[in-house]
């Protein structure tokens, strides 16, 4: 049994290319959107090992060709959080690194291939952390020019699950399994929240059932649910003859 079951259903919902490049084109702005050649996704090994043998891994990693002449590789790191990281972009810009340096190993004397940061995030009051790497600065500090300059800077794109609507996930181009997936990482927990909002995906559940691999889904779906509903909460979901 696992003991990250957030992370778990994450990766079980997004692992395969064509459903992360669903959620990709969701979040990423226009001009990018466009500018990636999507039938060249594919998933990357997104585990490294630090001279100390200390085991990094990032949650999903994935690499896509650039539309330009020379189909250059841009890589997308997605992460998902389920609780707070004040310092969130410096785990980002730590796992970046580390993808850079295998960059430079497979591909000796090339120019480095950008890496975009993408966070998935469920905290249940919404994001509130930093969403650039400058943000962990003294504002005071960075406000000089001159230094500011000399500061690495990146920007994460944030989707930020507590903000949306239960209409904002299910209008998502996603197949069911995502689409539940992310329905139950922003709800499960609260389970006042997980029973008022029960109902409206109940169609997203019937439809995952039509095949078999559907109902396999639906399967860790409901081992997701029994791992982080409330057990005092549980009665609610057994019939009442049978309780």
């Amino acid at each position: 049994m696992t003991p990250r079951p957030h992370d778990a259903l994450f990766k079980a919902a997004f692992e395969s290319p064509s459903t992360a490049a669903a959620l990709l084109r969701e979040l990423l702005p226009g001009a990018v959107r466009s500018a990636i050649a999507w039938a060249t996704l594919s998933g990357e090994h997104g585990s490294f090992v630090d001279a100390l043998l200390a085991d990094h891994h990032s949650d999903l990693l994935f690499s896509a060709r650039l539309r330009t002449g020379k189909r250059q590789l841009v890589y997308f790191l997605l992460e998902h959080q389920s609780a707070d990281d004040p310092t969130m972009p410096l785990r980002m810009l730590s796992y970046q690194s580390r993808i850079w340096d295998r960059f430079v190993e497979q591909h000796p004397g090339a120019r480095l291939a950008p890496i975009i940061a993408m966070l998935v995030t469920h905290v249940p009051d919404g994001w509130n952390g930093a969403r650039a790497f400058e943000e962990l600065f003294d504002p005071a500090v960075v406000a000089l020019p001159e230094l500011a300059a000399l500061v690495p800077r990146f920007s994460m794109i944030v989707d930020d699950l507590a903000r949306l609507s239960h209409g904002d996930l299910a209008a998502r181009p996603l197949p069911a399994f995502p689409r539940l997936a992310l329905w139950l990482l922003r709800d499960a927990r609260d389970s006042s929240t997980f029973l008022d909002s029960f109902d409206a995906w109940i169609p997203a559940m019937l439809e995952l059932g039509w095949t078999r691999s559907g109902r396999d889904r639906l399967a860790t779906l409901v081992t997701y649910m029994f791992r982080v509903i409330s057990p005092l909460h549980l009665e609610r979901f057994v019939p009442s003859s049978e309780r």
